[in-house]
Parts: C-alpha cells; sequence; structure tokens
C-alpha cells in the first residue's frame, strides 16, 4: 500500500480538454507507455530494420525532446513521439548486442563441444543444459550458434555449470509459432542468445578446458555452480515438490516440480508465486530492511545520530542484488529488482518510494535495457498487476479522504486485524483482475476462485515461506539450513494444500480461447487510462475494455489448422470444437491448438472424437466435411492422383505434391515455406488463409526452408 501523505482527488473540470490540461502532473506517467509502443513496433515488423533506423530513431528521439523543451504547445505530444522513437531505437540496438547466428537445418547425429553455461533438471526425468558450443562439424563458426539448449538422456548425470563437455547429439532450429498469431518461441529464445536445440543420444564426456574462459565467463559459472550447489542441497533436505518450489524460490531452479502440483498451482492462481518476481524481491529487500531499521532503533546512540533509515535502504538495496544473483537473475527478477531497488533509492534521497511515477520509471529502466519484455507475459502480468494496485490503492485513499474518516479504525488489535483482511482481499481482487486477461490470452486459463487462494496463501507466503527461505540461503555458507529449510517445507506444504483444495472445487479453472491481439490492445490501454488519470474521465478507460471484450467476441476461430510439416491437421467439428486427425504425429502442435480453442480435451481425446465421427481414411487418403466444404488429407506414402482424383475443395499434402487440377491444394512444401497455417471457410464456400509467415516473416530468430 503506498505510503506517505494522503492526496485528495484532482479538482473536477466541466469539459474533457480542461480537464486533460488539469492532468499535467500525471503527463509522465505515460512515457513509458510510448516507449513500450515504439519497441512494440519493431516487434510487429516482418522484416528486420536495418542497423541505420535505430540510430535514425535514436536522432529523431532527441530531436522531438529538444523540440519538447522549448515549445509551450504541443510539447507533450512532440515528446511521446521522441519517447516512441526511443522505444524503437533501443530495441533495434537491443537486437544488435544480442544477435547470435541460428542453426538453419537440423543436423545428423554430430559429435560437439562445449563449456556448460548452466544446467537444470526436468520433470521428464531429462537434465537440461545450456552448452555455449565450442564447434559444430560441417559448420563455421559465423554459422555456429553460441548457445544450444540440449535435452541430456534419462540416465545421465546432471553436469556442473563450468564444465566442458563432448557429447553426441542431433541439433535442431528454434520453434517457430505453431499457429498464425500463436507464441514465438524461437523470438524468446533467441533474445536469451540461445540459437539451437538438441538431443543428446550418448552420454557427454568431461573433457579438458581447451582455452583459457573469460572473466566474466568464470563470473557466470561461479554463480551458476552456486545456484547448482544449492539447489542441489535444497532437494537434499525437502525431497520432492517441497524441495522444488523451495529450490525455484530461492535459486530459480522451478525445473522439477511435479505436473500436479504446478496444475494445482496454476488452477489456483498462486502460479506466480514461483516465479522470483516482484514478491519475492519485495520480501528479501524489505525484510532485510525491516530487521536492520528495527535493529538500528533498539540502540539509542545509533538512533539519535545517523540516519538508520538510510542504512537500512542501503543494505537491504545490496541484499535484493546478492539474491538477484542467486536466482539466477531471469528477465521477471531483474525487473522486479529494478522496482524495488527504485524504492530503496526513493528512501536514500527521501522521496515517496510507493507511487505510480516509481512504477513508470521502472518500467522505463526495464523497457530500456530489454525491450523484448514488452512481448513477454511475465512483463505485461507484473506490470498490470503493479500498476493496476498503486493506482487502487490511490483511489481507496482518496476515497477515505472525501468520506472523511477510515472505513475502519485501527486502533485496536481487532481493528488493524480487519484491515489487514480488507486489504489482503482488495489487493488479491485487483490484481487478478489486472493479470486476467494476459493469463487468457497467453495461457488460454482463468482461475475462478484466485482471490481465495491468495487470502489464504499470502500470510504464509509472506511470514513462513520467504522469510525462512531467505535464512536458508544465509545459512547454507555454514551448513545450517537443515531448521530454516524445515520451516519453508512446512509452509511449503500448507500453500500446497490450500492450492489442491482450491483447485478441486467446481469451476475452478476455465478454459478460455486466445484473445485476438486487437482485443489485448484495446483492454490495455483501456486498464492504462483508468489507472493513470485521476477524475471522472478517467472511466472511459471502460470503453477502451468493453471493445476488448466486442472485438473477442466478433472474432471468429479458424476451421481448420495445418501444423508446420503438414503431418497433422484439425478440422473445427459440427459441435465447433477440433476434431485433430491424429493424436501422436505433431504432438506439441496439437496440444497448443487445444489450449489456445480454450479446450480442455487432450489431444486423444480430439483424435478420437476425429476419427470416429469427422474423419473417413482410405488408402492413406482422410476425408472430412467443413461448412459443407470437402477437406482431404493425403499422407506421405498415398497416391497423388488417387487424391486429386477426389476432387476435394481442399487437399492438405504431407509430401510436396504437384498441385491438382481443381480445388486448393496446400502441401508440406508451402507449409515448411510459410509455416503453421490457419483456413476459415466463408457461407459462400470461399477459404482465407493464414500462415506464420504472415505474423513474423523474416526475422534474425526465424528459420524457414533452406529450400525456399
Amino acid at each position: 500500500m503506498p505510503q506517505g501523505q494522503l492526496h485528495r482527488g484532482e479538482p473536477q473540470q466541466p469539459g474533457f480538454l480542461p480537464w486533460l490540461r488539469g492532468q499535467r502532473r500525471r503527463y509522465a506517467l505515460w512515457a513509458p507507455v510510448a516507449l513500450g509502443i515504439g519497441a512494440l513496433a519493431y516487434f510487429l515488423q516482418t522484416a528486420e530494420p536495418p542497423p541505420w533506423t535505430g540510430w535514425a530513431a535514436l536522432t529523431a528521439a532527441l530531436l522531438a525532446w529538444i523540440v519538447a523543451t522549448r515549445l509551450p504547445r504541443g510539447a507533450v505530444v512532440i515528446a511521446a513521439a521522441g519517447f516512441i522513437a526511443f522505444g524503437f531505437a533501443a530495441a533495434v540496438f537491443r537486437a544488435e548486442i544480442v544477435a547470435t547466428p541460428v542453426l538453419e537445418r537440423g543436423t545428423p547425429v554430430v559429435t560437439v563441444t562445449g563449456r556448460v553455461a548452466d544446467a537444470f533438471g526436468h520433470r521428464d526425468g531429462r537434465t537440461r543444459v545450456l552448452l555455449e558450443l565450442e564447434s559444430v562439424p560441417n559448420l563455421a563458426p559465423d554459422q555456429t550458434p553460441h548457445l544450444a539448449r540440449i535435452a541430456l538422456r534419462k540416465a545421465d548425470a546432471m553436469p556442473r555449470p563450468g564444465d566442458w563437455l563432448t557429447v553426441r547429439v542431433r541439433l535442431t532450429p528454434l520453434t517457430l509459432p505453431v499457429t498464425p498469431g500463436g507464441y514465438d518461441f524461437a523470438r524468446a529464445a533467441w533474445f536469451q542468445g540461445i540459437g539451437a536445440y538438441g538431443f543428446a543420444l550418448g552420454a557427454p564426456q568431461a573433457i579438458p578446458a581447451p582455452r583459457a574462459s573469460s572473466l566474466r565467463d568464470n563470473f557466470d559459472a561461479w554463480i551458476a555452480a552456486t545456484r547448482y550447489d544449492a539447489s542441489a542441497r535444497i532437494h537434499a533436505e525437502l525431497p520432492g515438490s517441497t524441495g522444488a518450489i523451495a529450490a525455484a524460490l530461492m535459486v530459480g531452479d522451478r525445473s522439477q516440480i511435479a505436473a500436479k502440483d504446478d496444475e494445482a498451482m496454476r488452477d489456483s492462481s498462486l502460479a506466480h508465486v514461483l516465479s522470483i518476481s516482484g514478491l519475492h524481491m519485495a520480501i528479501v529487500g524489505l525484510g532485510v530492511f525491516s530487521i536492520l531499521r528495527l535493529l538500528g532503533a533498539l540502540i539509542p546512540p545509533i538512533a539519535l545520530r545517523y540516519q538508520v533509515k538510510k542504512w537500512a535502504a542501503a543494505a537491504a538495496l545490496l541484499a535484493s542484488a546478492a539474491y538477484l544473483l542467486l536466482s539466477g537473475a531471469s528477465v521477471p527478477a531483474q525487473r522486479s529488482f529494478f522496482m524495488i531497488g527504485l524504492v530503496f533509492v526513493a528512501i536514500l534521497i527521501d522521496r515517496a518510494p510507493f507511487t505510480l511515477r516509481m512504477v513508470a520509471i521502472s518500467a522505463l529502466v526495464v523497457l530500456t535495457l530489454a525491450p523484448e519484455s514488452i512481448v513477454d507475459p511475465s512483463f505485461q502480468m507484473s506490470f498490470a498487476a503493479v500498476t493496476a494496485l498503486v493506482a487502487a490503492f490511490e483511489a481507496f485513499e482518496d476515497w477515505q479522504v472525501r468520506r472523511g474518516h477510515p472505513i475502519i479504525h485501527r486502533d485496536s488489535w481487532t481493528g488493524r486485524a480487519l484491515y489487514a483482511l480488507l486489504i489482503a482481499i482488495l489487493s488479491s481482487t485487483v490484481a487478478g483482475l489486472a493479470t486476467a486477461p494476459y493469463a487468457a490470452f497467453h495461457f488460454n486459463r482463468i482461475a475462478a476462485y484466485g482471490v481465495i487462494a491468495n487470502v489464504l496463501a499470502m500470510p504464509i507466503i509472506a511470514f513462513v515461506i520467504m522469510p525462512f527461505a531467505a535464512l536458508s540461503l544465509v545459512a547454507l555458507p555454514f551448513g545450517l539450513e537443515a531448521w530454516p529449510l524445515a520451516v519453508t517445507g512446512w509452509g511449503i506444504d500448507a500453500m500446497l494444500w490450500i492450492a489442491h483444495r482450491t483447485a478441486d472445487l467446481p469451476g475452478a479453472s476455465s478454459h478460455v480461447a486466445s484473445w485476438p491481439d486487437a482485443a489485448l490492445g484495446l483492454m490495455t490501454i483501456g486498464g492504462l487510462w483508468l489507472a493513470l488519470w485521476r477524475g471522472r474521465w478517467r472511466l472511459a478507460g471502460l470503453a477502451g475494455i468493453a471493445a476488448a471484450f466486442i472485438v473477442g467476441a466478433l472474432t471468429s476461430a479458424p476451421d481448420l489448422l495445418i501444423d508446420r510439416d503438414a503431418k497433422n491437421v484439425a478440422v473445427r467439428d459440427a459441435d465447433g470444437r477440433l476434431a485433430l486427425l491424429s493424436g501422436r504425429r505433431a504432438r506439441f502442435a496439437g496440444t497448443e491448438w487445444l489450449e489456445r480453442d480454450g479446450d480442455e480435451r487432450e489431444i486423444k481425446d480430439s483424435a478420437r472424437v476425429g476419427r470416429e465421427s469427422v474423419w473417413v481414411c482410405e488408402n492413406r487418403i482422410c476425408a472430412a466435411s467443413v461448412k459443407g466444404v470437402s477437406v482431404g488429407y493425403m499422407e506421405r506414402g498415398a497416391d497423388a492422383r488417387i487424391a486429386c482424383a477426389r476432387d476435394f475443395a481442399v487437399l492438405i499434402a504431407a509430401r510436396d505434391i504437384a498441385p491438382c487440377a481443381t480445388g486448393l491444394t496446400l502441401s508440406s512444401a508451402d507449409t515448411a515455406r510459410d509455416g503453421a497455417m490457419a483456413l476459415w471457410i466463408a457461407a459462400d464456400s470461399t477459404v482465407t488463409i493464414d500462415t506464420v509467415r504472415n505474423h513474423i516473416g523474416d526475422r534474425p530468430w526465424t528459420v524457414w526452408s533452406p529450400d525456399q
């Protein structure tokens, strides 16, 4: 809850323009929005902008800011244009900095050499390693990806970060979206420096370092090895998901959480606890701050002579930085560090720490350093929650001032307890409402009882799990972690009990179809309009939110989906649900299709319905009818002449064939060239096609068929 003096609402103005002029003190809050729009403009391009565009945009930004400081009229519009230009420039330069070669085509089984940058377990039993590739047979140095994420065999031991390995692997290119408009896995991996995936086909062999590592590499390896050792000791004390969740909270290793527990955390809206973010950084940082400030206050000579509050803030800032490094410095953790760091800096310079201005500054820092965050779900959800919470409590305080007295008097233990409960309910409700659109868009799930679960679990998380987890980290170097880890485990078990009980309630989790991009954009602008302005005209943001629901309702789902290799297809049956042709081929794509459709069935169930009532197969040629249009699928071993003779309106072929004389023919060559496809069939039987290439084009992280 924002601290400091309560602020009364802005004076009400009769019209929109006078009201807008009265909001001058809040114009700066829109700076990160403009910067984010500029960064988003870079990612919406279907061709990589040349480097000179970054310098041109940066020049335009500087000119805009110079002009804005000298013109009294129109300065806000010019400054906004400058921030948009700067956001675009930041994205272009960031892409230049992180640029890494990507594997252009899958390799045969090869023996590669590299240094382990990180290693972590996985629930499928196969250890994953991030391998800094030293060499790959038949690849020139400028074609060799810097990092490859390789899945080892189940029987292989987990190597230590910093080890040098040689291992037989089959490397594959980065994964593109499985449907037009879907999540771009390749883009996310590329900005992490990853240029290839791989599967080990033999045991990794440790080898002597072929060269000396740089000081930066040695430091990164030391941090990763420290995390590795800490995770191993945590798992030794706390087996199962309890230890896995403790490792996630303490060192950012969430790879071994049991699937049932992970699902329960999602369905109860407690999954945010598993990602090191603002909650964890705030508990660690503010915990250190509170303890040191209390200790200083207990010693009168120190309390009376020195500014203990600032000493505590400086120490808390260092503790938060140490926690950031030990947790793996993931992008969400970095964002959270910037936010909590600004709080402590504000204390050091005698400014109010919990304000929308501080949130805006934090967003500016994050988007400048990592503009790719604008398309990252965790960035969107974390800043949506923080912005909504600060704005809501700002409005709540104003409301209490206007009514003349607080809603609950806190002059007794009962009053303080009731007020704490009210704040917990209000916080969970506001954060849940703010993040729900993004959860629906990215994860196709909405937790109905998230407020209940969070109100019950947050005291355990804030007063048991995280404090004793932090104490465990301090005790680890001295071998004294057993007892604080035991208390942490008790808290985690209680949290899991709440998660499972909540997830088991009827209708606890709703599967929803993916929102179109335009709907999410309208929802975001409407929400920001509500949060960043003050006064009655802020309610105009509800129009943007309503428009988002209308756009979402009017958007029709595709009638036919084809995966990139044309190995699997899905059509919409008479009930409006997807019927997959196969439950075995292209399983990842099929699973993603169902999730994006808001369908909670497993892929095998959808395929069974498809085989029994939608698809009719004979001689490796399958037929279905969609809105009265005949759709055919030809497997690789089928005869193309027979398939064409069936006169399908739409024929999908699992291999490259010549187009049939009649109808629309889509072969594996088409999907290799343009990626996964979605087709819509109109009432007049007209077929509209959308492809992944239409959405992502040719970017440094995209890999299309080498023959195209």
